[in-house]
């Protein structure tokens, strides 16, 4: 996890956050379609560096 957190790309400004991380790789291990979040572009960060995970798209509200 700590690996996952070091090597994702942040947007500029944002601090990295185990739980974002965590959720990433939750929502790929159990193969979640859907992820609700308010910073889809950490948790975007996060799935980039792990293999198989599928872009998020993010629906606006």
């Amino acid at each position: 996890m700590g690996e996952l957190i070091g090597r994702a790309e942040l947007p500029a400004k944002k601090r990295p956050d185990p739980v974002d991380g965590l959720v990433a790789l939750t929502a790929l291990q159990i193969g979640a379609a859907l992820v609700a979040t308010s910073d889809p572009g950490d948790i975007q960060a996060y799935l980039n560096q792990l293999p198989g995970a599928e872009p998020i798209i993010p629906v606006g509200i």
